[in-house]
């Protein structure tokens, strides 16, 4: 006989995240750039709301700052680049319980599905020539003649996310969490199509998409409910 651990209440949870994640990318070229580092670092604020034991809804907003660093030969140059960018995504994920009656460490545990708008508003570049003279500029507007056209990013986005994790209560009105993510960007984030720029280095078009896999540490209050 399976025992309810769970309250019928709807429940309304509060939650703050936040932790890292590791980005790479699909492309069909860049073949000259050497990339030694992608990540972005996640604060998440959202509010989770569970309807019935096994199934809830989470939604919120998601500000992310990203370090990209690369680096690539121009014209028997070495260039040395770190784009600095701010990521905004606004998630709808749904959750599903599938252990509620297991056990009660498993009371919250869950594994999301959903999708994200994803929106790009600065995206910036520092870049160390070989001559060290230091670059600093905004690539959607880039001033120096290395970078590529500012029109082939995409600024608005949307994509995919799979989340698997737990929340264990600390106390009756707050929750500690964990959880590990993946996510990918339907729209390459690099278009060399666009307005017919056929930006391109190696005689192929640009296209990159973006995934990524990360963890989160959450801290989740009570707001209605158990």
């Amino acid at each position: 006989m399976c025992r309810n651990y769970y309250s019928s209440e709807t429940s309304v949870r509060l939650f703050i995240n936040t932790g890292i994640s590791y980005n790479f990318k699909i492309t069909t070229d860049y073949s000259s750039q050497i990339d030694s580092l992608f990540l972005d670092v996640p604060l998440c604020v959202g509010v989770d709301t569970r309807f019935i034991e096994w199934f809830s809804i989470y939604s919120g907003v998601d500000f992310l700052y990203g370090l990209h660093s690369l680096k690539e030969t121009i014209d028997s140059e070495t260039y040395i680049f770190y784009l600095h960018n701010m990521f905004i995504r606004i998630p709808f994920i749904i959750k599903f319980y599938p252990f509620i009656y297991k056990d009660q460490a498993y009371l919250n545990f869950y594994l999301g599905l959903g999708v994200f708008a994803h929106f790009w508003p600065l995206n910036c570049y520092y870049i160390i020539p070989e001559n060290n003279a230091i670059l600093l500029g905004n690539s959607y507007q880039p001033s120096h003649k290395k970078m590529p056209p500012g029109n082939i990013y995409t600024p608005a986005n949307i994509g995919f996310k799979f989340s698997i994790g737990n929340h264990f209560p600390v106390s009756y009105r707050t929750l500690f969490g964990i959880e590990l993510y993946f996510n990918y960007l339907f729209i390459p984030y690099v278009n060399g199509y666009y307005f017919n720029q056929n930006y391109n280095r190696g005689n192929a078009v640009i296209l990159e998409f973006n995934a990524s896999v990360g963890i989160l540490i959450s801290i989740g209050i009570n707001l209605r409910g158990e």
